[in-house]
């Protein structure tokens, strides 16, 4: 059920290039899905395959442990422009420095970070990376 409350969540708050809503007759598109079968998973009405959380998990730019609801932290995943995703390149890697990670929007348990959370985050890395030294 934690599954269709976080696609729910996600496809409300993604947008396409045009600024428009994520419909659900694209994500069952790239899914390879009926838009009817997309809708129940989303109501939770049916079972959401590894295959298609992995899937939707690329969509969104998520892991699959926060769709599924295994994880809370919110790490959005950025592969290319498009928040829908087109095919991602070879290297997945994630390569980013904090100092740009705190410019994009972060969210824990569902909530946004604010500007001063978001200070305190990077100054709690920090203080980690600094202790590696």
């Amino acid at each position: 059920m934690m599954a269709a409350h976080r696609i729910k969540e996600l496809r409300a708050t993604y947008k396409d290039l045009n600024g428009k809503k994520l419909s659900g007759y694209f994500i069952a598109q790239r899914l390879g899905i009926t838009p009817q079968y997309f809708y129940d998973i989303e109501k939770g009405e049916r079972n959401l395959s590894a295959e298609k959380a992995s899937k939707l998990a690329d969509i969104f730019g998520v892991t699959v442990d926060y769709l599924i609801g295994k994880d809370d932290i919110k790490v959005e995943i950025q592969k290319d422009s498009s928040p829908a995703g087109e095919e991602s390149s070879e290297n997945d890697d994630i390569d980013l420095p904090i100092e740009d990670l705190i410019k994009k929007n972060l969210s824990y348990a569902g909530r946004r970070l604010s500007e001063e959370q978001k200070e305190r985050f990077a100054k709690f890395v920090q203080a980690g990376a600094d202790l590696l030294k």
